[in-house]
């Protein structure tokens, strides 16, 4: 997917850095559904100006055999948690934004897990 950087500073995807004016084709896991191409989007700090790849794309050959395994919400959670861990900053605070989380650019990294994992348990209760 290609974008054109529209804020005044450098944007950075993963180990690409795109000047400000100026268009990249992103790295493949950067799709349009990806929570750090949305926040920029929705900032209006990039466009797109390329094919839009999405993750179910990606995905719309794949088949579900319908099995269904006791547990399967348990392992979705786990899996989900770890990956909020895994985040980098760019990447918790779109997730943040979606999750309608206030932050402010003091906030450290574990400061926006702490967050983000507060406001999902809310949301489970």
């Amino acid at each position: 997917m290609k974008i054109m950087n529209r804020h005044t500073t450098s944007i950075g995807f993963g180990t690409l850095s795109v000047l400000p004016d100026t268009a990249a084709e992103l790295p493949r896991e950067f799709t349009a559904d990806h929570p750090v191409v949305k926040f920029y989007i929705g900032k209006k700090w990039i466009e797109i100006v390329g094919d839009v790849p999405t993750k179910g794309a990606a995905t719309a050959q794949s088949v579900n055999v319908g099995a269904n395994i006791a547990g399967t919400d348990e392992i979705k959670q786990t899996a989900e948690a770890k990956s909020i861990d895994r985040m980098k900053l760019e990447e918790l605070r779109a997730t943040a934004s979606e999750l309608d989380i206030e932050y402010g650019e003091d906030d450290t990294r574990q400061m926006l897990i702490d967050k983000i994992k507060a406001t999902k348990a809310e949301k489970t209760e």
